[in-house]
């Protein structure tokens, strides 16, 4: 970012005089690459916890995007003791961090069938949705019967796919919270490596 680009104090108080809640979206835009420097800084604090995970800067930055949003509606200098850049900093961060969270726990349940390239597809005439759905069950059939998963893993992996409760899994198989987790965290992680 050149020296014109970075944003300095009296800029960020003659946004702040303005209402910043009424901000237009190009407004806010450009307001949001102004404080790129410190939403960069709040981003790699996160991504140097989580180096680990499939995650990348360009990941968070839609997230930093709703943190900043969020900053514009609740900030309130009279009622925080933090200057904005800090202000905005913090938001980022947590929700940043709330965010390599959810990954780390899974509780996204983000798994990118679209990677899967079926060239024979593009000569069927369906629905786009039915398209994909009729590509991720084939996908799976495939995955399960190459790799001699056992049905049960099937059935379960499939349980979760569809939103059943953990708990009514775990009552239904009869099986403990641990081996439900070795099993979907094992079918997941295969599936991962497969598309990537």
């Amino acid at each position: 970012m050149s020296d014109n680009q970075k944003v300095t104090n009296e800029q960020i108080q003659n946004y702040l005089k303005d209402n910043v809640s009424d901000l237009s979206l190009e407004e806010k835009y450009l307001f949001f690459q102004k404080l790129e420097i410190p939403i960069n800084y709040a981003i790699a604090k996160v991504l140097r916890k989580f180096h680990t995970i499939p995650l990348e800067k360009e990941d968070f930055t839609s997230i930093a995007w709703l943190a900043f949003d969020e900053v514009l509606r609740k900030y309130q200098p009279t009622l925080t003791h933090k200057s904005f850049i800090t202000y905005v900093i913090d938001n980022v961060y947590w929700k940043a961090m709330d965010y390599a969270c959810k990954f780390v726990n899974n509780k996204h349940k983000i798994l990118n069938l679209n990677n899967v390239n079926l060239s024979w597809q593009e000569n069927q005439n369906l629905n786009v949705a039915d398209s994909q759905e009729w590509m991720t069950q084939i996908f799976l059939e495939d995955y399960f019967r190459q790799a001699k998963i056992p049905t049960q893993n099937k059935d379960i992996f499939m349980d979760y796919l569809y939103n059943v409760p953990l708990v009514d899994i775990r009552e239904k198989y009869q099986i403990s919270r641990h081996k439900l987790k070795q099993t979907l965290e094992k079918t997941i992680a295969d599936l991962e490596r497969i598309i990537t």
